[in-house]
């Protein structure tokens, strides 16, 4: 659950820099993306924990 925070942290962080113009928004996007799979494997890692300790 603390991975999944940060990886919320992060999206918000990523936001800001592109509202700051630190990036552009392809790039934003690009990261975004990035961040979206990145939850797939979170979610994925979940649930394959949750059903060993069953």
């Amino acid at each position: 659950m603390i991975a999944r925070g940060s990886l919320e942290e992060l999206k918000y962080q990523i936001l800001l820099s592109k509202d700051l113009n630190y990036i552009n928004e392809d790039k934003y996007q690009e990261i975004l993306n990035i961040t979206k799979e990145v939850g797939r494997l979170l979610n994925g890692l979940m649930v394959a924990v949750d059903k060993s300790g069953k």
